[in-house]
């Protein structure tokens, strides 16, 4: 068993057009590669750097530990088109993480759209059973604390989101 918590999220990109304003009404899905069963967190609408509160999942790996990889996909919603991915974070399951970590664009549309250039970040953590420990409240931004340096180091490449 594997638990990954994701709590919020900072810098996203601006995702929409008129008549909407251009932030984005992000929420997160959390999941193991390869695996169908995943949580998601409610959506927060018109904000770059949304709080989610904390959404925590206990997830069974189908691979062995050694050979699973937790996945962190932020979305934006939308009402009239398809949703689309902001970014993804993807982790090894490991005895404890925890961070900043930045998103990645997915690169299922034009190859101008997979720069793989950071799109955001979002804090999340993930633990072994033996290991878990409560996941601690990312710092604060204010401009006097320097930013923790990111986990390391994410894997690549990005999910595909499902179709």
């Amino acid at each position: 068993m594997i638990h990954a918590c994701v709590t919020r999220a900072r810098n996203l990109p601006d995702m929409d057009r008129w008549p909407k304003g251009p932030k984005p009404d992000a929420y997160a899905r959390v999941r193991l590669v390869n695996d169908d069963n995943e949580c998601k967190t409610s959506r927060v609408d018109d904000d770059t750097s949304p709080d989610w509160g904390q959404l925590c999942c206990s997830l069974e790996p189908s691979l062995p530990l050694n050979q699973t990889t937790v996945s962190f996909v932020v979305e934006d919603y939308d009402l009239i088109t398809h949703n689309e991915v902001i970014g993804e974070c993807r982790l090894p399951a490991s005895p404890f993480e925890q961070g900043w970590c930045p998103l990645s664009a997915s690169c299922t549309g034009p190859a101008a759209d997979c720069t793989g250039v950071a799109r955001g970040e979002v804090w999340v953590s993930v633990a072994l059973p033996s290991t878990h420990q409560p996941p601690a409240a990312p710092p604060s931004d204010s401009p006097q604390e320097p930013s923790p340096p990111p986990l390391s180091p994410p894997l690549s490449p990005p999910l595909s989101p499902p179709l």
